[in-house]
């Protein structure tokens, strides 16, 4: 251990000037060659910077309210109590919603929605598979030149060919395309970002992921309260009918009777009545019962409440020619200097 010590105090500044020294002295014997290589990495990166496309950048945000007063509620009093009934976690609460955004569900039936192009109707899948020249490219293979996904066709009846060039689209999109951040964690807000090489697609592609995300969240949030709206709906109507033909009963039983010195005709009306009195009660509680269901169901439905949507003209997005030039000179300016470095520590 001491012998450790004392080679590390031998270590001293003069040292570690005179290996900087040497370093430089290194470079300048180097710098034609280093100079060629940082110009061609930098006209490198100036080419590279020029032949990427341009992109649109569509950005939208929004934000969820769910009226979670009486959960935090119940949550409170039952912790004074002793009790721990946990949070209640949302698919669309925090991260939930940013991968929920993000699912081959949403993204596939965006992609399969249909907008106005030249006075006709086009899948968005067509203008994305378009823009990005993967039609093009496709026109040269003999297996995928004839794929195509017609507005009229049901997605059902795809074949396996179209389900695999969906599914590249979709993992293409998924990384390169759609972005999904929440700027503030403590503010419930998100921003959905898709980049393409179509500003059509941007624009819409973005638009028709918050439309489904929004169906697909009051659809979640309200299943319960609708489902039991639609019994109530149902129970209120059949005893409604059941009610309007007790009283039709009633009143052909009273014409029918038409001597009133005979009794037994008027037990048929009286059960009659009786039908009608317990009908007209059960179907008071009923409506009552269902107006409230409807309420409850109009209270819990949530809302996505868009803040900011894309507007056109989009903004651009495309490589700095000057930024993306000094970056591959620096790069591939280190490389070199690793390489001759490891080179000449290998010849000693």
């Amino acid at each position: 251990m001491s012998n450790d010590t004392s080679s590390l105090k031998e270590i001293t500044f003069s040292d570690v000037a005179e290996i900087i020294k040497r370093q430089y002295r290194f470079i300048l014997s180097k710098w034609l060659i280093i100079l060629v290589v940082g110009i061609g990495g930098a006209l490198l990166g100036i080419a590279y910077a020029w032949i990427q496309p341009i992109k649109y950048e569509a950005n939208l945000t929004f934000s969820t309210d769910e009226d979670a007063q009486s959960s935090s509620a119940l949550l409170g009093i039952a912790s004074q109590f002793g009790f721990n009934l946990g949070g209640k976690s949302s698919a669309f609460s925090g991260e939930n919603v940013l991968a929920l955004i993000k699912s081959q569900k949403i993204i596939t039936n965006s992609l399969l929605k249909t907008v106005p192009v030249n006075n006709k109707q086009e899948r968005l899948l067509n203008i994305y598979l378009d823009a990005n020249g993967m039609y093009k490219s496709f026109s040269k293979s003999p297996l995928l030149k004839n794929v195509s996904f017609p507005v009229k066709q049901d997605p059902s009846t795809f074949n396996r060919l179209q389900d695999s060039v969906l599914l590249l689209v979709i993992n293409k999109i998924q990384t390169e395309a759609l972005m999904v951040t929440q700027p503030d964690e403590k503010l419930g807000i998100y921003k959905v970002t898709c980049l393409s090489e179509s500003e059509l697609f941007s624009k819409a592609f973005a638009e028709e992921v918050m439309a489904q995300v929004s169906d697909l969240y009051i659809l979640t949030k309200t299943k319960r309260a609708q489902q039991t709206v639609t019994i109530l709906q149902q129970r209120t109507d059949s005893i409604q009918r059941a009610y309007n033909a007790a009283l039709y009963g009633r009143a052909a039983l009273n014409d029918a009777n038409l001597n009133p010195a005979l009794q037994l005709p008027t037990v048929g009306i009286q059960r009659k009545q009786t039908d009608i009195t317990v009908l007209a009660t059960a179907y008071g509680e009923l409506l009552k019962n269902l107006e409230l269901a409807k309420f409850n169901l109009l209270r819990e439905t949530p809302l996505i409440q868009i803040i900011d949507e894309p507007i056109l003209p989009l903004k651009v997005v495309k490589y700095s020619k000057l930024f993306t030039g000094i970056i591959f000179a620096i790069l591939f300016t280190f490389l070199l200097l690793v390489i001759l470095n490891v080179k000449r520590l290998s010849k000693k």
